[in-house]
């Protein structure tokens, strides 16, 4: 993307045959499907920009962005023929901020002879893996520390504890 008008960065340069400007245009060119108005459309020079003036553009919550769509609708002039082209707009994720958990500590009950891994109860995705089958003759409580890690160094600690069941479970 190239850096424009202020607030805005270039999406596009559309290659549609045809002018929309001047004494004798041959082409109509309009934005639909323009939800929250994200999107900006020169049709003179058949360019589109991201519009985020005044507003921040977030792949992560609360705004949750993941990609913004519109339709550049393109009307002949000369024979009346209407085409949609569709835009899609992907928002990358730039890691800026910490992982966070919605609690500080989880409680998880895992039976003593189920497989090696399972599912952590977080937000998006995890596991644990043990190392070794759990044993409830042995120890009937264990507390694991974990930790979540983004690309920029930012973390977040959460104590986790697994009572262990027993084999009659």
């Amino acid at each position: 993307m190239i850096a424009s008008h202020p607030g805005t960065i270039l999406v596009d340069n559309m290659l549609i045959k045809g002018t929309a400007g001047g004494p004798d245009p041959t082409i109509e060119l309009s934005l639909k499907d323009n939800v929250d108005y994200w999107v900006i459309l020169d049709p003179i020079s058949q360019r589109l920009y991201l519009n985020s003036t005044g507003r921040v553009l977030d792949r992560d919550p609360p705004m949750s962005i993941q990609s913004i769509v519109v339709q550049v609708q393109c009307i002949n002039k000369k024979v009346g023929t209407i085409i949609n082209h569709e835009v899609r707009i992907v928002v990358r994720d730039r890691n800026d901020n910490s992982p966070q958990f919605q609690q500080q500590r989880y409680y998880v009950a895992v039976n003593e002879t189920s497989n090696r891994t399972f599912d952590i109860p977080l937000t998006l995705s995890g596991a644990v893996v043990l190392r070794e089958r759990l044993n409830y003759e042995e120890k009937t409580r264990y507390f694991v520390i974990v930790q979540a890690n983004s690309y920029c160094k930012r973390y977040m600690d959460v104590l986790m504890e697994w009572l262990a069941m027993d084999d009659a479970y």
